[in-house]
C-alpha cells in the first residue's frame, strides 16, 4: 500500500503530459491494493533493564492481522505494536526473541519478522525490614553495599521526624524524633542503581513512637544516716530502674529514698542513673547526684573557772574541722560566738552553762549538727575606787582625800606609790604633797584590791600639785578718752591670766592687756581693775591676785549745728558747737569757704564761695588737755533751676503732649497748664528734678492750644518758675475743585509756637494713613499755607516748629485731617486734533482706583480698546474713526462698574 502511494506521488511530479496516465492508475488502484504483498516489521533489537517496559513493532495497517510469539511479558500479543515488560532474575543479561506474523485478510498472504530484546539484570535492592523505633532512637537501615552500585535515600519534608547522616550510603543511620503524643510512620524509599545503568526503587516503612522522659529529680545533699527522697512520682505504664542501688530503699520505684553513711571528713557524692521504659520498650535516662556530708563533731570542752571581768578561752586547744561551722549559746560575753574557741569575759559572778553547736551545711540540704556543753564559774571580783570623783588637783602643801569606798571583809588594799599617802593600806585615805617648782607636778596613784580567791581589781587617779601663782597688775594710770595704756607686767611661763572687769580691754586673758579709755560722763572716772594669775593646768585652785587704779578724764564731743544746705552763697552763715564745757577750746576747719570770725570759740561765722564741695569740722580740747574726735558737718549747695525747653503734641495722638525740660535741686518739678490766654494755671502733675520730660495725657490738642509753666521750690523754700511754652494748634480746611484737572484747595493755619525762637515751620502730610512726607518748609513768621488737594481720600497734616539754635529743637502741632470723595467722572465728547485740549478721554480721579479696567466698544459692539490701570490716554490713535463709542469702566477697589458713551469728533 505504501509503495503504491509513493509511485503515485512520483507521477504527480511529472507535469501535465502525464495526466492521462494518472487517471488510468487511479482507475486501477483498487485492483492493485488487493494484490499487495504482506510485510512484517517487528522493530529493531534493543537492551532494557529488568522490569522495564518497551514497545514492539510499528503502527497497524488495515486489512492485516498480527500475532506475536511467544506471548511472555506482552500486554497484548494480537496487535501490531504491543508493550513488553521483562524481568531478569539472573546475574547476567538474558536475550528474549519475539516473532511477528502478519496475515493479509483478503489474500491470505503472510510475512514474519523477529526482534531480540536483551534484558539486563536489575540491581539488588534491600532496604531492610520495616522498623518501629522510639523517639530519639538512632537506627541503621539497608543492607551492605554491592561494589559498583549507587544508593539514594530520600531527604526533605516528606521525611519529617527522621534525619539521615548520609543519603548516599547503602546503610545510612537515621535519628527518629517524635515530640507528639501519638505515633506516626514514614515510607522511606531507596533507589539502587547498578553499573549497567539499571535502577530499582524499594520502600521501607518506619513507625516512630512518642518520646518519653526520665525525671531523676534535682541533686540532693544529705547528712550521713539521714534518708532523703530522689526521683519524681511514678507514671502509669512505665517501669523504673536505678543504678547503682547503693543506699536506695528500692531500685525499681520512681522515687526511692537514699540513706548512706560517710565515715570520712569530706562530702561523698554518688551519681544515680534512672532508666525509664514504657510498654513499647522505649527508654529514657536521667541522673541525679546525692552528696552525703560527714557528721558534725562538737569536741568535748573542759569546765571554765575565772574571775569576774577576766578573760578565758572556751574549748581551749580544740582544732576546728574544715567545712564545719560553730555556734555558741548564749553569746553573752563572747568575743565571737561563731568560732570554736572564743574568748569569754563576764562581769557578773555566778554559774553559767554554754552550749556549742557544730554544723556541717550540705548544699541545698538540712544542716548536720552536734552539740556539747561547758560549765562556767565566775568568781566575784573586788572593787577598787581610787578616784570616784575624778582627778585630784590641789595647791602645794594642801591635803586632799584619796579613794572613797568603804573597806570590805576579806579584801586587802595597797596604794602605789605610797608617797604622801596617809595610810597606803586603806581604801580611803588622804594625800599631802609639796611643789617648789613654778609648774604643776602630776603623779598617777594606783589602788589595788585583792580577794581571798586571788581575784584583783585596780583603779588609778591623777594627782596634780599646783604651785602658788604670782600676780602683778602694774602701776596706776590716768588717761584721756580714746587714748590707750598697757596694764600688768610680763607673763610668767605656764601662767594664765584673767582681768575683771573686761571693759575697755583688748584681751582680758592676757598678762598685759591694752586699755582704751572711754568716759561717757562729764567728770573724771576712776576704775579699779583686778588681775587673777593661775599656773597652767591648776584651774582656779592656786590663783594669785592684784589690782590697779585707772583714772579716765571726761570725753569731749564736737557736735556742730547750723545750716546743712546752701541756697545762696552771697550770705555768711553761723555755726556753733552745743553744750561746750567751761575751759574748752575749739579748732575749726572750713571746706569751700573761709572762717570770718570765732576761731577758738564754740561759735563761728563762715563765708562760702562758689565751688564743688563744702563742709565744716571742729575739734574740742578740754582743760585737762584731752581732745575730742573731730566733729564734722556735711554741707551741700543746691542752687534751684528749672528751664522749659519744648512743648510738643505727640505725633501718634492729639490727646498726648510731651514737655521737655531741665531742672536742678532735690525737690520735684511741678507742671502747670492752662488753655492759651484763658484763666489761671493749674497743676497737672509732677516730675523728678532729674527727669528730662513729662507726658500730659489729659489734653485735646486738636481743640486747644495750651500754655505750660514749671515751678520748682529749692531746699530753702524759695519758688522758681520757668518761662512759658505754648503749643501749636493746626486747623485744616478743604475747598472742592471744579472738576477735571481742578482737584480743589487745602488751607492750613496755626498759631505761633512760644518757647524758643522759631526759624521755620515744616509742613507734613500723610495720605490715607501712609508714612508722613514733608510737603513744604515756611519761615518762622508764616502761620498759614494753601495746598492743592492732590490725591487721596483722607489727608492728615502736622506742623513742626524748628528752632534756630544747634542742635535744633522741634515742637509739633496736633494732627489735622481733611477728606475727599474723589468721585470718578468722565466726559462725553473728545476732539483728538492735537491741540492739547480735550484730545483724550479723561476719567477724573482714575489714578486713585488701582486695578481699574476700561473697555471701549464701537456702536456695532466691537471692542476697540481694553486697558488695566487706565492712564487717561485713549483717543490719540490716528486711525480712530469719528463717531459714537460706548465704554465699560470697572473699579475693583470701589466694587462698582460704570457704563456710558463718548463721542469722537474730528
Amino acid at each position: 500500500m505504501n509503495l503504491f502511494v509513493t509511485r503515485l506521488a512520483g507521477l504527480r511530479r511529472r507535469g501535465a503530459a502525464a495526466g492521462a496516465l494518472v487517471i488510468l492508475l487511479l482507475t486501477l488502484a483498487g485492483a492493485v491494493r488487493a494484490q499487495a504483498p504482506c510485510v512484517a516489521i517487528a522493530g529493531a533489537d534493543r537492551d532494557i533493564c529488568s522490569g522495564q517496559t518497551t514497545a514492539l513493532g510499528v503502527g497497524p495497517v488495515a486489512g492485516f492481522t498480527y500475532r506475536w510469539s511467544p506471548t511472555t511479558g506482552l500486554n497484548n500479543p494480537n496487535i501490531a505494536n504491543p508493550t513488553a515488560r521483562l524481568f531478569n532474575r539472573a546475574a547476567t543479561p538474558v536475550v528474549r526473541s519475539y516473532t511477528l506474523t502478519v496475515t493479509g485478510t483478503a489474500t491470505g498472504c503472510t510475512a514474519t519478522s523477529t526482534v531480540n530484546i536483551t534484558v539486563k539484570p536489575g540491581p539488588v535492592a534491600d532496604p531492610g525490614p520495616n522498623r518501629t523505633v522510639c523517639s530519639g532512637q538512632v537506627f541503621m537501615v539497608g543492607t551492605p553495599a554491592i561494589p559498583g552500585y549507587t544508593y539514594q535515600w530520600p531527604v526533605g519534608n516528606a521525611q519529617a521526624g527522621l534525619s539521615i547522616d548520609n543519603p548516599n550510603l547503602a546503610q545510612p543511620t537515621y535519628t527518629a524524633t517524635n515530640p507528639n503524643q501519638a505515633s506516626f510512620f514514614r515510607n522511606v524509599l531507596l533507589r539502587v542503581t547498578a553499573p549497567n545503568g539499571c535502577d530499582t526503587l524499594v520502600t521501607l516503612v518506619v513507625t516512630v513512637l512518642p518520646a518519653i522522659s526520665a525525671q531523676a529529680g534535682p541533686d540532693v545533699s544529705l547528712c550521713a544516716g539521714t534518708p532523703t527522697t530522689i526521683g519524681t512520682p511514678a507514671q502509669p505504664g512505665f517501669t523504673y530502674s536505678w543504678s547503682p542501688a547503693t543506699g536506695l530503699s528500692s531500685p525499681t520505684v520512681a522515687n526511692p529514698t537514699v540513706t548512706q553513711a560517710n565515715p570520712g571528713s569530706a562530702p561523698l557524692a554518688t551519681t544515680y542513673t534512672l532508666t525509664v521504659t514504657n510498654a513499647a520498650g522505649c527508654t529514657a535516662t536521667d541522673q541525679t547526684v546525692a552528696t552525703v556530708y560527714p557528721p558534725a563533731v562538737a569536741p568535748a570542752a573542759p569546765a571554765v573557772a575565772v574571775c569576774a571581768g577576766q578573760a578565758a578561752t572556751l574549748a581551749a586547744g580544740a582544732a576546728p574541722v574544715p567545712g564545719t561551722t560553730y555556734s555558741w549559746s548564749p553569746a553573752t560575753g563572747l568575743s565571737n560566738p561563731n568560732v570554736l574557741s572564743p574568748m569569754l569575759t563576764l562581769a557578773t559572778p555566778g554559774s553559767y552553762t554554754y552550749t556549742l553547736t557544730a554544723s556541717v551545711a550540705p548544699v541545698g540540704g538540712t544542716a548536720c549538727t552536734a552539740t556539747t556543753t561547758v560549765p562556767v564559774t565566775i568568781a566575784p571580783r573586788p572593787v577598787a575606787q581610787a578616784a570616784p570623783n575624778g582627778p585630784v588637783a590641789f595647791c602645794a602643801n594642801d591635803t586632799r582625800p584619796l579613794g572613797g569606798a568603804a573597806a570590805e571583809p576579806g579584801i586587802t588594799y595597797r596604794w602605789r606609790p605610797a608617797t604622801g599617802v596617809a595610810d597606803p593600806t586603806a581604801p580611803t585615805t588622804t594625800i599631802t604633797l609639796p611643789n617648789t617648782t613654778a609648774a604643776p607636778l602630776t603623779t598617777t596613784y594606783t589602788l589595788v584590791a585583792t580577794s581571798a580567791a586571788g581575784c584583783a581589781d585596780s583603779s588609778q587617779v591623777s594627782v596634780t600639785v599646783n604651785p602658788v601663782a604670782v600676780a602683778d597688775a602694774g602701776p596706776a594710770a590716768t588717761l584721756c578718752p580714746g587714748l590707750a595704756t598697757t596694764l600688768g607686767t610680763p607673763a610668767q611661763p605656764g601662767y594664765t591670766y584673767s582681768w575683771s572687769p573686761a571693759t575697755g580691754l583688748d584681751d582680758a586673758t592676757a598678762a598685759r592687756p591694752r586699755l582704751t579709755a572711754t568716759n561717757p560722763t562729764a567728770a573724771p572716772l576712776v576704775l579699779k581693775y583686778y588681775l587673777t594669775a593661775t599656773p597652767a593646768g591648776s584651774g582656779a585652785a592656786c590663783p594669785g591676785r592684784d589690782s590697779v587704779l585707772v583714772t579716765i578724764n571726761p570725753a569731749l564731743a564736737a557736735v556742730i549745728s547750723g545750716p546743712a544746705v546752701l541756697c545762696d552763697l552771697s550770705q555768711p552763715q553761723q555755726y556753733e558747737v552745743t553744750s561746750a564745757p567751761a575751759g574748752t577750746t575749739y579748732q575749726w576747719s572750713v571746706t569751700g569757704g573761709s572762717l570770718v570770725a570765732g576761731q577758738g570759740t564754740a561759735r563761728v561765722t563762715v563765708q562760702f564761695a562758689p565751688g564743688t564741695s563744702y563742709g565744716l569740722s571742729a575739734t574740742a580740747t578740754s582743760s585737762q588737755g584731752c581732745a575730742s574726735a573731730p566733729g564734722a558737718l556735711a554741707i551741700r549747695y543746691e542752687p534751684a533751676r528749672v528751664e522749659l525747653a519744648v512743648a510738643s503734641v505727640d505725633a501718634a495722638s492729639n490727646s498726648s503732649l510731651t514737655i521737655g525740660f531741665a531742672a536742678g535741686g532735690s525737690n520735684p518739678v511741678q507742671v502747670l497748664r492752662r488753655v492759651a490766654g484763658q484763666g489761671s494755671f493749674a497743676a497737672v502733675g509732677t516730675a523728678s528734678a532729674t527727669a528730662t520730660s513729662f507726658t500730659d495725657t489729659s489734653v485735646d490738642a486738636a481743640a486747644n492750644s495750651y500754655e505750660y509753666r514749671l515751678d520748682l521750690t529749692d531746699a530753702c523754700g524759695t519758688v522758681f518758675s520757668s518761662s512759658l511754652a505754648q503749643t501749636i494748634r493746626l486747623q485744616a480746611s478743604a475747598t472742592a475743585g471744579s472738576g477735571g484737572r481742578d482737584a480743589g484747595t487745602i488751607t492750613l493755619s496755626w498759631n505761633a509756637y512760644v518757647g524758643f525762637p522759631v526759624q521755620e515751620y515744616r509742613l507734613y502730610r500723610s495720605l490715607d494713613g501712609a508714612v508722613p512726607e514733608l510737603l513744604r518748609t515756611v519761615p518762622g513768621s508764616t502761620l498759614q499755607a494753601s495746598l492743592p488737594a492732590g490725591a487721596g481720600f483722607s489727608q492728615q497734616f502736622r506742623v513742626v516748629a524748628v528752632s534756630a539754635a544747634a542742635p535744633a529743637l522741634q515742637a509739633g502741632s496736633n494732627t489735622a485731617s481733611v477728606s475727599f470723595a474723589n468721585a470718578v467722572h468722565t466726559y462725553n465728547v473728545i476732539t483728538p486734533n492735537g491741540d492739547q485740549l480735550n484730545d483724550v478721554l479723561v476719567v477724573d480721579n482714575i489714578s486713585l482706583y488701582p486695578g481699574n479696567r476700561l473697555r471701549i466698544f464701537s456702536r456695532w459692539g466691537r471692542e476697540v480698546y481694553d486697558a488695566t490701570n487706565y492712564q487717561n490716554n485713549w483717543g490719540t490713535d490716528p486711525g480712530l474713526a469719528p463717531g459714537l463709542y460706548y465704554y465699560l469702566l470697572t473699579l475693583p477697589s470701589a466694587g462698582t462698574t460704570m457704563k456710558g458713551w463718548v463721542e469722537v469728533v474730528k
